[in-house]
């Protein structure tokens, strides 16, 4: 059994950035022995396809090459197939029980927990350190975990804790680094240097089917409309669009609209999985035991539907009040 104090960091680095190497390094600094890096085969949406994992795996061999502290795993990318988070804690606490690691997460990742699959499973497996991120709102708390101060996290032998880790991570996300590098611009100062011309290799224009690319966008914007005009047939309340690119790493856009019943919330979620199907896209349906507040999760939207009460207390739309937002008639 080991007894270090060891934080799992894990992510699809598509590609790496210095956003992730600060926050390897932020994960020391708070006093974590190690921090182990894996890089993943997402559940949650698509790869952009210009790095497999063996190539990400690399350049992150790379990047903390001679670093005691840090350590590239493979477990998920060698499955070759997605994996969710909840595996890779079970795997851990399975080879080294006894021992309670802490996830890392930036502060858009941890607003996004409640919709990973399996959740709460994580609250017995993990406990979390949540990291700020310019320009997102202030790290708030999710039912179920139990907080504790910096200070006192070393001290926590069980699962089920947070802290917020001050401080603030650069704003720097996967989806700007792969914008310029498509555009043809330098990637220099937001990624390690010594992966600068390979990712500018790997994410350019030259590498890139630029009329592909378009009409992913057509379709993502098409699907988008379509979901909202599902809700709007459906009769859904207070329709809103927060548009999160470049801000959060698993999704791309929030839908967020409002039911007046449980019946009324099924009846909304089953029209957006309908929309998915048409587009060939994966609609997962979380929390249909609650009913209060159901989550259709198609990789780069994410739609919540709430009743009026559970969208007050929430307040998800408050949380990414500083994101770009727009409004769809209800």
């Amino acid at each position: 059994m080991i007894e270090k104090r060891i934080g799992l960091f894990g992510g699809s680095f598509d590609p790496p950035h210095l956003g992730h190497v600060a926050l390897v390094q932020a994960g020391l600094d708070m006093g974590l022995d190690e921090v182990w890096v894996i890089p993943a085969l997402p559940v949650h949406r698509e790869l952009s396809g210009n790095a497999d994992g063996e190539t990400r795996k690399s350049w992150l061999n790379k990047v903390f090459a001679g670093r005691a502290d840090v350590k590239v795993l493979d477990w998920e990318v060698s499955r070759d197939q997605p994996t969710p988070a909840v595996d890779t804690l079970r795997r851990f606490c399975s080879e080294f029980p006894g021992v309670t690691p802490w996830l890392m997460l930036g502060a858009d990742a941890w607003s996004g927990l409640e919709s990973w699959l399996q959740y709460p499973a994580h609250q017995s497996l993990c406990n979390v350190a949540v990291f700020a991120r310019k320009g997102m709102p202030p790290v708030t708390a999710l039912a179920g975990w139990q907080e504790v101060k910096l200070g006192d996290w070393s001290a926590c032998s069980t699962a089920g804790h947070w802290c917020s880790v001050g401080g603030a991570l650069p704003d720097v996300s996967a989806t700007d680094v792969r914008n310029r590098a498509g555009l043809g611009l330098s990637l220099a100062g937001l990624v390690p240097a010594e992966l600068c011309r390979d990712i500018e290799k790997n994410y350019g224009s030259s590498g890139v089917d630029v009329t592909q690319t378009v009409e992913k966008n057509e379709q993502f914007e098409a699907m988008t409309d379509a979901i909202i005009e599902a809700l709007e047939d459906k009769k859904a309340q207070d329709v809103l669009i927060i548009d999160v690119r470049g801000r959060c790493d698993f999704t791309d856009r929030f839908v967020i609209a409002t039911g007046r019943s449980d019946r009324q919330l099924k009846a909304l979620a089953n029209s957006v999985s309908e929309v998915a199907h048409r587009y060939d896209m994966p609609a997962k349906i979380e929390g249909l035991e609650a009913m209060e507040w159901l989550i259709v999760d198609l990789g780069n939207v994410v739609v919540h539907l709430f009743v009026p009460e559970a969208r007050e207390s929430f307040q998800l739309e408050r949380l990414w009040s500083s994101s770009k937002v727009a409004t769809g008639e209800s």
